[in-house]
């Protein structure tokens, strides 16, 4: 229909949203704080474990949500859900994402072993139980969950999808950045040398930033139509 057509984005704009998305999620893979010895080198997964044993942390001296740095890989697979829903939508307007749908079945698969970023390195149910964990345990169950829920998450509007992805990519830069450039101090303390962010932490904001840019500027899109 011509008025479906106007409506879906076209499949260059999906390209770009999924290519910014890996920008951001290899950003989180990538050193957040760089050193010349290999061993001190920090990527994002690190920090959410590393900084609870900093000093100034484990004496309530510098505010810190560890769990803040988790939500890069959250809103990964968040937004890897909604854009395969986007580019199904069972809802009247059509899809407003135009997507193969081998890349969908990849996006989906894909949610699994990024999910399990949410959980720490060595556990055990005993641990995973504990409260320390819960929430993240908890993420971790809710992102699997979103593999069936894609196609609960179909029937919503076109313009809600849309505007959840762009809150979602702008939620899995903002937090994480924040409280990297909070606890960066005491890192440097540990360290005993002033210390510069890696190109991890410039290609989360970048990629995460630009992904909420790209799905808020769709919402419009489809508002003002």
């Amino acid at each position: 229909m011509p008025g479906q057509a106007q409506r879906t984005a076209p499949a260059g704009y999906t390209a770009l949203l999924l290519a910014a998305l890996a920008v951001g999620a290899a950003g989180y893979w990538g050193p957040w704080v760089n050193h010349r010895a290999v061993a001190l080198i920090l990527i994002g997964q690190d920090l959410g474990e590393f900084v609870k044993f900093l000093p100034e942390v484990r004496a309530g001296a510098t505010v810190m949500v560890r769990q803040l740095f988790y939500l890069p890989p959250f809103c990964t697979c968040c937004l890897l859900a909604l854009l395969v829903a986007s580019s199904c939508s069972r809802c009247v307007g059509g899809p407003a994402l135009r997507c193969h749908w081998a890349i969908r079945a990849l996006c989906l698969a894909a949610i699994v072993p990024i999910s399990l970023a949410l959980l720490p390195p060595v556990f055990s149910i005993p641990v995973l139980k504990s409260e320390e964990f819960r929430l993240q345990v908890i993420g971790t169950l809710f992102c699997l969950a979103l593999i069936p829920g894609v196609w609960l998450l179909r029937r919503l509007p076109p313009v809600a999808l849309m505007t959840l992805i762009g809150l979602c990519g702008l939620t899995g830069a903002a937090p994480a950045l924040w409280q990297f450039g909070v606890i960066l101090p005491a890192i440097q303390n540990v360290y005993h040398a002033p210390l510069h962010p890696g190109w991890g932490v410039f290609a989360t904001g970048l990629g995460f930033t630009t992904v909420g840019i790209l799905g808020l500027a769709q919402a419009a899109r489809l508002i003002r139509r």
